[in-house]
């Protein structure tokens, strides 16, 4: 999670006319805190104060900053470059600006130059922990992404600095915990998560997050718990009914997964995982054409899904469809090739084929 800052024009420097502060939005539109107005409304007052002629080069540079984040908000993050571009022509030494670009380049998957600039931030301010917090977030995404533990344990350290600098945020709290569920430190997640949800209860995805952590040490119960709460903090959160699908479905209890599941589709119709997880659910309760129409589906949105493969293999072979079914497995082993039950299963299904001809 990149943290985003607005910042304060200092208009009592500035001498705009009575009919120009008539026909422009409250100079606080453009300066208020993200959500409290649209960015459309953002936008347009950040324009205004922008194209008004009697910004000095500071508060000209906050002003593309402000708009740029509202730009982010909407998705256009390359009117948000364009404005931080400014931003820091306008003012070099703007180290939120650099931050605030580093978050635009995380959003377009551009790590090295995301990378660059919060180290840029870092060096104009040291003292400002979100620089800290947003390098971090960038080296987890990057610890995904390559599945290398040397960037997760690089994000720890960048959150440590952050909290150390503001123990009181909770963004820090609830990053470091998603680096280390990754490093398979559940305890340390777990707690780390609780800390984030204590500073700030109303923030939905540390309960998520805690829930996965409670799932891979086998507490289901207190991730049902733990997803219970992210629901009702928010009820459009796709993952957090996933989540609570899986923990359902671990403890066998089908026939409150797969409403979990549909419900994370009907949110998130590209959720690839929740089809393929409904798509075992549905085996379960041994409804193989639904089963298969979902992993159908998941591969559809998907077509890197590896065990999606694998599993509609099965489905295939049981459902005495053996070319289809080696079809898939193959397409699995290349897929996952070090994964051993790729060939296994494989040999399987040959003499499945073999023995239905004879």
């Amino acid at each position: 999670m990149h943290r985003r800052f607005i910042a304060g024009l200092f208009w009592a420097a500035m001498l705009p006319s009575t009919q120009a502060m008539a026909e422009r939005p409250p100079a606080d539109v453009c300066t208020a805190e993200l959500g409290r107005y649209s960015a459309d409304e953002q936008i347009s007052s950040c324009t205004i104060d922008i194209q008004s002629g009697v910004l000095s080069a500071e508060n000209l540079a906050i002003a593309y900053h402000n708009r740029a984040l509202a730009y982010e908000d909407k998705r256009d993050y390359d009117s948000a470059l364009s404005d931080l571009n400014q931003a820091i022509a306008l003012d070099p030494q703007y180290a939120r600006a650099y931050d605030g670009r580093g978050n635009v380049y995380a959003d377009k998957d551009d790590y090295d130059h995301a990378i660059a600039d919060f180290n840029q931030a870092i060096a104009l301010d040291p003292r400002d922990p979100f620089p800290y917090n947003n390098r971090g977030t960038v080296y987890n995404e990057m610890g995904a992404y390559t599945h290398t533990d040397t960037y997760f344990w690089r994000a720890v350290v960048d959150f440590n600095k952050a909290i150390e600098l503001e123990p009181q945020i909770p963004e820090p709290y609830n990053n470091r915990g998603l680096a280390y569920a990754q490093l398979h430190q559940y305890d340390l997640a777990i707690a780390d998560f609780g800390q984030a949800i204590t500073l700030a209860p109303q923030f939905a995805k540390p309960h998520k997050n805690r829930a996965d952590a409670f799932q891979h040490k086998g507490d289901y119960d207190s991730a049902i718990a733990d997803d219970d709460q992210a629901i009702a903090l928010n009820p459009r959160f796709a993952d957090a009914y996933f989540d609570r699908g899986k923990a359902h479905a671990n403890k066998g209890d089908y026939d409150l997964a797969i409403p979990d599941y549909t419900q994370a589709i009907a949110l998130d119709p590209r959720h690839a995982q929740a089809y393929y997880h409904r798509g075992i659910a549905y085996v379960n309760k041994n409804d193989n054409d639904r089963a298969l129409a979902d992993e159908d589906a998941a591969i559809r949105l998907n077509p890197n899904l590896a065990l999606a493969y694998y599993f509609r293999a099965t489905i295939y072979r049981d459902k005495g469809d053996y070319d289809r079914a080696l079809a898939d497995i193959d397409e699995y082993i290349r897929l996952a090739p070090s994964d051993p039950d790729g060939p296994t299963e494989r040999a399987g299904i040959v003499a499945a084929k073999r023995g239905h001809s004879n």
